[in-house]
C-alpha cells in the first residue's frame, strides 16, 4: 500500500496531465515506473464501493498488496498468507492497452457523428500488440519501454480533442481505462482470497483451476460494475450527519444517496475524471450520460484486455513459458466475463450490443480486435 502523500502526488500529477498535454508523458512515465499509487487508488475504490452497493462483494478482512520489480506477466495471490503480488510489468501492459484503446477510439459528437476517426490502422494495431506482448513475456527487467507509435497516437488524439467541447476528452478517459483495469485485476485476486482458500481437508475436492479463474473473473466483473454504479460524490463528499442519532443519520444517508444516484444516472454530475481521481474539476464532455460513458469505456477496455491477453498467451508459449494445467484461455474468459456483466442486477440487457454513444457495439469491437489478432490459420 502506498502512503496518502504518495497517492496525493499521483492524483495531482494525473490532474495536471488531464489539463495539459505536456504533462501526459510525465504521468505515463510515472505510473510505469511506480504503479503502486494507481493500484492503491483502485483498491480504495473497491473497498469504498463495498460499503455502499446493494449485496456487494465484501473484501477479505486481511490481505497485503505487494509490488515487485521482477520479471513476470501476471499478478498472483498466495492464498494461505493473503498476499497479492503485482509485478511491475502488469502496469506496463495496462499502459499499452489503455493507450491502444485511446488511439483506436473514434471521437463522437453528442449527435452521434464522428468528429475524428481512429488514429491506428488495423495493421498498426496488430504490429503494436504483437511487439508489446512479445516484450511483455520476455522482459528481464520487469518492465519494457513503451512503443513510440503508441505514445504518439495517444498524444495526437489528446491534442486533437483538447479543444472539442462536444466530445469526451482522451486524457481523462485514458485514466478511467487505467483505473478500470487496475480495479479488475485487484478484484480478481481478492476473489481468490474470498472463495478459494486452500482446503485443509484432504478428502474435500478442491475446485479446478479453470473453475477458480472463471469464478474470480465473474466476481471481479460484479465488483467493477458495482463501483461504476456508485455515484461519484459518494467518494468525494463528506457523508451528511444529522446529529440526532444513528436512525436519523441512516434515513438522511439513504435520502442523500438516492439524490446523488439520480444525478449520476442523469449525467449531471461533475466530470468523470474528478470522480476517479478525487481531485480537480477538469472539463469533460462525454456521450449523453456520464454514467453510460463510464460503463462503456470501462467494460470495453476490459474486453480489449482479453483480446490482448490471447496474444500474450501465444507469445508466452512460443517463449517456452507454461501457464500450467487447467488455465482457461482468453476467449473462454471473455465469454465468461460478458455473461457476468449481463448478470449484474443493474446492467441493461443490451450492454454489449447497443451502448450509448460508442463507436459501435462492444461485442462488435471485441470481434474486430479478435479478427485483427487472429490469422487465417486460426492462431494468434
Amino acid at each position: 500500500m502506498t502512503s496518502p502523500e504518495a497517492r496525493k502526488n499521483y492524483e495531482a500529477l494525473a490532474l495536471a496531465a488531464s489539463e495539459d498535454i505536456v504533462c501526459m508523458p510525465a504521468f505515463i512515465d510515472a505510473i510505469s515506473e511506480n504503479p503502486a499509487p494507481l493500484f492503491d487508488s483502485a483498491l480504495e475504490r473497491l473497498m469504498s464501493t463495498s460499503r455502499h452497493a446493494d449485496n456487494s462483494i465484501r473484501p477479505p478482512k486481511s490481505f497485503r498488496l505487494v509490488f515487485e520489480n521482477t520479471p513476470g506477466y501476471y499478478a498472483n495471490t498466495e492464498l494461505r498468507s493473503g498476499i497479492i503480488t503485482i509485478r511491475r510489468g502488469v502496469m506496463s501492459l495496462f499502459r499499452d492497452i489503455s493507450e491502444l484503446h485511446s488511439g483506436y477510439e473514434a471521437l463522437h459528437a453528442f449527435d452521434g457523428s464522428i468528429l475524428h476517426g481512429p488514429t491506428l490502422t488495423n495493421e498498426e494495431i496488430k504490429s503494436l500488440v504483437t511487439r508489446s506482448a512479445r516484450s511483455f513475456v520476455r522482459s528481464e527487467s520487469g518492465v519494457w519501454r513503451e512503443d513510440e507509435r503508441l505514445r504518439q497516437c495517444c498524444l495526437e488524439r489528446t491534442q486533437r480533442d483538447m479543444g472539442e467541447r462536444t466530445t469526451r476528452q482522451t486524457a481523462p478517459h485514458f485514466f478511467l481505462k487505467l483505473i478500470s483495469l487496475a480495479c479488475f485485476v485487484i478484484a480478481h485476486e481478492l476473489a481468490h482470497i474470498l472463495h478459494h482458500r486452500p482446503s485443509w481437508n484432504p478428502l474435500r475436492r478442491r475446485k479446478s483451476r479453470e473453475h477458480m479463474e472463471l469464478e474470480a473473473d465473474q466476481i471481479a466483473a460484479r465488483w467493477v460494475l458495482d463501483y461504476l454504479y456508485i455515484p461519484p460524490t459518494v467518494f468525494t463528499e463528506e457523508l451528511p450527519v444529522t446529529g440526532q442519532g444513528p436512525i436519523a443519520d441512516m434515513i438522511m444517508l439513504g435520502l442523500w444517496y438516492r439524490e446523488q444516484e439520480s444525478k449520476w444516472r442523469k449525467g449531471s454530475l461533475e466530470s468523470m475524471f474528478e470522480a476517479i481521481s478525487q481531485a480537480g474539476s477538469a472539463p469533460n464532455a462525454v456521450y449523453t450520460s456520464e454514467y453510460e460513458a463510464a460503463r462503456a469505456v470501462s467494460v470495453s477496455v476490459i474486453a480489449l484486455f482479453f483480446n490482448v491477453w490471447s496474444r500474450v498467451e501465444f507469445e508466452a508459449r512460443a517463449a517456452g513459458l507454461d501457464f500450467g494445467p487447467g488455465y482457461p484461455n482468453a476467449a473462454a474468459r471473455y465469454q465468461n466475463f460478458r455473461a457476468a456483466c449481463h448478470a449484474h442486477p443493474h446492467s441493461p440487457p443490451n450492454m454489449f450490443d447497443k451502448p450509448n454513444g460508442r463507436r459501435g457495439p462492444l461485442q462488435t469491437e471485441y470481434e474486430l480486435f479478435q479478427n485483427i489478432f487472429i490469422e487465417m490459420n486460426g492462431r494468434p
